[in-house]
């Protein structure tokens, strides 16, 4: 199978009907993709991912011109087949240059074969086996898959490998690496709000393909060399007939793979990857935001759709270099995803999308000011929200739960933290939609308190809601202080 003639892609349609079809076919009308539609979860992100490192690669921008005619008017399926097939050869899933694949295990196979199942990012590891920890997911649920399902398991792996054991190396972005991709309401236009032009790169024209990817002797140190990453060494076995254990389709399946420690060991801080928002650490260094929780909820807006106000938090280039080119009229969503792990033990696949509010690019400094002054009030009444709780339960609830209870402010008022967004965008006077979002934020942190307060001393519930609203009730500083974001003015100065 070649990843870029034949077709192996799961999408579901306009229509809603789910099919296979080549890269070619994105633009295919009228009943075009939306979506990428496997029957894992993770496997959607990172065939997205996939799709956007080889449109990049392979359709490079020339300049903003170029990107906008192909996002105006799509390339035709012809024009796409013709522009694939030139880097066809590095993309047989079998044979001589097998894609993301080490052909130099094979002498190895019969001391290193492993069941295909060990594939998976998420699937059994060899110390939950050994130890009987595999809770969620069974050893042998998956015994078997189709060429298809093993190649979006290679992908899956290569671009989101969690620390393995000795020799067994994370991804390029590290364990857990979040990624935030722009969505739009077809297939070809989600892959493409994700492409940057090639100066971008520090590129001048397209490069020979046997340049980029490592499997066919790619360098390293090539700009899109990020987008093809090879930390760990694999090879899969000959397939034979059978039923895929993923998507339960008749043919060739895999049941094993052969894997050895080794391939490349990635540096952090080498790279600056474009799909995913960065944070500085203690160390002063920059780093690609860790999986966690909530990925896009509002409390994350700050370094995941904004710069955060000490500049220790940036958004993935492709976002902001969409905020930049100010396309309007377009419904886009926020999408991010990521494997959240504990070093070498992968907890869960995280998810979730939110709407990316637009503005003319004459408004945009007052407006992200105006977001980062929302999230701050919120951030102020959970950290206040959080301590009073603390008081007042200290002697009977233990401390995780105290946590949990201060962090349901987030969701019970994202809501209306969309509604203010919506209305300062539509022209709304912001100083009101400060004043009103505060009072809301007060009301909700008050609630919380009191839901979790029923099972303490009515003594220290009452001292610690009085605290709470006085708190929270005053309006009259020109700035808030949070242990988070530290001093924050709500007014700009007279």
């Amino acid at each position: 199978m070649n990843l870029l003639t034949d077709p192996w892609l799961h999408v579901r349609t306009l229509s809603g009907k789910t099919l296979v079809i080549r890269p070619s076919e994105l633009t295919q009308g009228p009943d075009y993709p939306v979506a990428i539609e496997w029957p894992r979860a993770p496997w959607n992100g990172a065939i997205t991912e996939f799709l956007v490192g080889l449109f990049q690669t392979i359709l490079l921008p020339e300049d903003a011109k170029a990107w906008r005619d192909f996002w105006d008017k799509p390339p035709s399926p012809s024009f796409l087949e013709k522009e694939l097939k030139k880097a066809a050869f590095a993309f047989n899933l079998e044979g001589e240059q097998s894609f993301m694949q080490d052909l130099t295990l094979k002498p190895m196979a019969e001391d290193y074969r492993k069941p295909i199942q060990k594939l998976l990012v998420d699937g059994i590891s060899d110390n939950q086996e050994k130890n009987r920890a595999d809770l969620f997911v069974k050893s042998g649920d998956i015994s078997a898959l189709c060429k298809s399902c093993a190649a979006a398991a290679i992908i899956d792996l290569q671009s989101h490998a969690p620390q393995g054991g000795a020799g067994f190396y994370t991804c390029l972005r590290g364990g857990g690496p979040q990624t935030t991709l722009i969505v739009c309401d077809t297939l070809f236009k989600t892959v493409w709000a994700n492409v940057l032009e090639e100066h971008k790169f520090g590129m001048s024209g397209r490069a020979d393909y046997r340049e980029i990817f490592p499997w066919v002797g790619g360098s390293t140190k090539h700009p899109l060399h990020i987008y093809w990453g090879l930390p760990r060494r694999v090879l899969l076995e000959e397939a034979s007939e059978g039923t895929c254990s993923i998507c339960a389709s008749q043919g060739p399946v895999h049941r094993s793979f052969v894997s050895y420690r080794g391939g490349i060991k990635y540096a952090e801080g080498d790279w600056r990857h474009p799909l995913s928002p960065y944070v500085r650490n203690q160390e002063d260094s920059w780093m690609v935001r860790a999986t966690e929780g909530d990925l896009v909820g509002y409390r994350n807006w700050m370094g995941i759709l904004v710069d955060t106000p000490q500049g220790d938090g940036l958004p993935a280039w492709v976002v902001r270099r969409w905020i930049d080119r100010d396309i309007p009229g377009e419904d886009i969503r926020l999408w991010g995803f990521g494997y959240q792990c504990d070093q070498a033990a992968v907890i869960r696949w995280c998810e979730s999308r939110m709407p990316i509010v637009m503005v003319p690019e004459e408004k945009r400094a007052a407006f992200e000011k105006f977001i980062r002054t929302l999230v701050t009030l919120a951030e102020r009444g959970r950290e206040q929200l959080q301590a009073c709780i603390f008081g007042a339960l200290k002697q009977s609830m233990r401390p995780t739960h105290r946590t949990r209870a201060s962090l349901s402010l987030w969701p019970r008022t994202e809501q209306a933290f969309l509604e203010h967004v919506h209305a300062a965008a539509e022209g709304a006077d912001q100083e009101k939609l400060k004043d009103s979002f505060s009072i809301l934020i007060q009301r909700e942190a008050i609630r919380i308190f009191n839901e979790a307060a029923g099972i303490s001393s009515p003594e220290w519930v009452a001292r610690y809601a009085h605290k709470l609203r006085r708190i929270l009730g005053n309006r009259n500083p020109v700035t808030l202080k949070t242990k988070k974001y530290g001093d924050w003015r709500l007014e700009e100065e007279a």
